[in-house]
């Protein structure tokens, strides 16, 4: 009897325990141009695992979102803009915060589709855009496709998905420019592991190291 009623008490335990320590936190704030608020506006709270949260700013320029406690990267949408270079760094966020994020005004647009090798759509690809001092994470939507405004400059692309090979490229863009429809091949890999050993198929083995 004794033993249940222990066992019974660390069940409650252990279920207060993780409703504690994962109850999410709340991110409020604004999106601004300068001083000027910014309405709808698609923000993207990115954690350590390439999870992303969203959420859309009001036609004030308010923001709100729960999200777990994590570390995340911020990257936001909207039409002839980027996010700002302060805002792109790693947040650590473990208590409610107020948090504005900034906006540049952007004519450099970049948009295109990753693709496997049979030209099938990959989605939720991690695509990186890469500078010298900061770099920005965006994804591709469920048709492969993928859409943002860049600072003028060079930059380098790197585009991943787990199970497949990872591409890099180094491109310049100039101001009121675009690159579109870039199409991006990820190769999956083909190799097999087997208790101790493993082997792979040679066509394939050269997609093991970053393209360039």
């Amino acid at each position: 009897m004794k033993k249940k009623y222990f066992i019974s008490l660390f069940i409650i335990f252990i279920l207060l325990f993780e409703n504690i320590f994962s109850k999410d936190i709340v991110i409020n704030g604004y999106t601004k141009n300068n001083n000027k608020f910014i309405s709808d506006v698609t923000i993207f709270f990115i954690d350590q695992n390439s999870s992303v949260f969203e959420t859309k700013s009001d036609n004030t320029g308010k923001f709100s979102i729960s999200i777990p406690p994590n570390k995340y990267s911020i990257n936001i949408d909207k039409t002839f803009f980027r996010i700002s270079e302060r805002n792109l760094k790693d947040y650590d966020l473990k208590n409610d915060t107020f948090l504005d994020i900034k906006l540049e005004s952007s004519s450099s647009f970049l948009d295109g589709f990753v693709v496997d090798k049979d030209e099938n759509p990959i989605s939720n690809a991690k695509i990186i855009i890469k500078y010298d001092d900061f770099s920005a994470t965006i994804f591709s939507d469920d048709t492969g496709k993928f859409s943002t405004y860049l600072k003028p400059e060079i930059f380098t692309l790197i585009v991943s998905k787990y199970g497949y090979s990872t591409t890099c490229s180094i491109r310049e863009i100039k101001a009121n420019s675009s690159i579109s429809n870039k199409k991006i091949k990820l190769n999956s890999f083909d190799f097999f592991f087997e208790r101790n050993s493993y082997w792979w198929n040679k066509s394939t083995f050269k997609y093991w190291s970053i393209i360039t």
